[in-house]
């Protein structure tokens, strides 16, 4: 055999080593969580694109977390609460940046067994607060995964204060600037809730903030993974600029008792969490 030959060979068997490892890990984390849903049959290879280093993993042993796979995004779904714990997706550079008629109601998931639904939010004074952002999926994923972000699986009870500037400011930054320039970035976002949280008149639990950690794999400047990490609370100030809520990671996972990253090893895990961003990301963040 031609000596290339036996080199790409044994690239290639590494190579399929490499991803049954990976596959192996993953189904590993989907095998730690009860259930395990999806909007439609066949969708088991889609959980995997819309996380980076794995699922987001529960700490606490007196919750439940159930995974929901969406055509744009993965939830993971708390019943006792009637809110997602996390919300995972995966934007890229897309062409179509206009936004669309926007959905005219909220749905009911029926993959759940508390079946929240719009009339639960009706007078409560809280907003409907998108998780995975309803534009952004669109841009990438099209009209059906859009339709999919009205699920109330992807909603929890924010302050209009915080719904419609700050967290909003955020949000379009990440799809319009930071997905566009920079190719792929990854989300992580959540509510944060306390030991015993108030609750609205259907029993939906009210977080006190909510999280969201952006991730560039390939760093602004080949430097490698990087990361922004924020804490945003309810009576937010809507004065303070985005680089104000910047967190480590750690704070996250101490609140909400969750470990991100897991496929990663100790140190680089370390070496991500445990520093705060210095400031958000601003151009020009193209590699150079």
């Amino acid at each position: 055999m031609h000596r290339n030959t036996k080199i790409f060979t044994f690239i290639l068997a590494a190579g399929t080593v490499l991803i049954t490892i990976m596959a192996m890990q993953f189904q590993h984390q989907i095998s730690n969580v009860t259930t395990f849903k999806y909007s439609e049959p066949g969708q088991g290879h889609q959980a995997q694109l819309f996380v980076t280093a794995g699922l987001p993993q529960n700490l606490d042993r007196d919750r439940t977390i159930t995974v929901l796979v969406n055509h744009g995004y993965i939830v993971g779904y708390s019943e006792s609460f009637k809110n997602p714990i996390w919300v995972a997706y995966r934007l890229g550079k897309t062409d179509n940046p206009l936004d669309s008629a926007r959905a005219q109601q909220f749905l009911v998931d029926h993959r759940t067994t508390s079946k929240v639904s719009d009339e639960d939010y009706r007078g409560s004074g809280f907003d409907r607060g998108h998780m995975a952002p309803n534009f952004a999926i669109e841009t990438n994923y099209g009209k059906l995964a859009q339709l999919e972000t009205f699920l109330m699986t992807n909603i929890s009870p924010q302050t209009a204060k915080l719904n419609r500037s700050i967290w909003r400011k955020l949000e379009s930054k990440i799809v319009r600037e930071y997905a566009y320039d920079l190719s792929d970035i990854w989300v992580i976002t959540g509510p944060i809730f306390d030991r015993e949280p108030p609750r609205l008149v259907s029993d939906v639990a009210v977080p006190s903030a909510f999280y969201k950690i952006v991730v560039n794999k390939y760093g602004i400047r080949d430097s490698g993974i990087e990361t922004l990490a924020f804490i945003f609370p309810q009576k937010v100030d809507n004065k303070k600029p985005l680089g104000y809520f910047l967190v480590p990671i750690d704070d996250i996972e101490k609140l909400t008792h969750l470990d991100f990253f897991s496929l990663f090893g100790i140190r680089k895990q370390k070496n991500m969490e445990s520093a705060r961003a210095e400031n958000i990301w601003e151009k020009p963040y193209k590699h150079n």
